[in-house]
């Protein structure tokens, strides 16, 4: 993804004649271990399906409770790797979490709809599109205060 993003940013910036380089790091972690590897702590972690298997794996082995021990590990770990001013960006298809929501180690969880224009059988180009739900994304802000 580095490579991909640095040339990007090259394309983009053929006319310009402005060096840059990409502000977004890539790291690959085990959310489970606690160990991550790099610089700490993050202002942003973003959580593309993560959690979601979590979830889905609990579910299916019968622990139908919002928080198992797995779970509540996971969460404390991103919540130790974050800054106080730090926010986890979730995106699920899920459209409730009640893991997430009820963990204590986030001050306010805000959940926001990912919609994607979508035009209906003859209706294209006639003004009539829809919205279609693709998702949400939930915003996650760190208690400063949990322990």
């Amino acid at each position: 993804m580095a490579e991909r993003d640095k040339s990007i940013i090259q394309d983009s910036n053929k006319d310009q004649q402005v060096a840059t380089s990409s502000t977004l790091a890539y790291q690959v972690l085990n959310v489970v271990d606690g160990q991550p590897h790099g610089d700490l702590p993050w202002e942003v972690i973003l959580d593309k399906g993560c959690l979601d298997t979590f979830l889905f794996r609990t579910r299916q082995r019968g622990e139908n409770h919002a928080y198992t021990n797995l779970l509540q590990n996971v969460l404390d770990n991103l919540w130790s790797w974050m800054t106080d001013d730090g926010v986890y960006l979730l995106i699920s298809p899920r459209p409730k979490l009640k893991a997430v929501r009820d963990y204590s180690g986030f001050a306010s969880v805000e959940r926001f709809p990912m919609t994607m224009e979508a035009s209906k059988g003859s209706l294209v180009g006639n003004g009539n599109e829809k919205s279609r739900n693709m998702g949400y994304i939930y915003v996650c802000r760190k208690n400063t205060a949990y322990v």
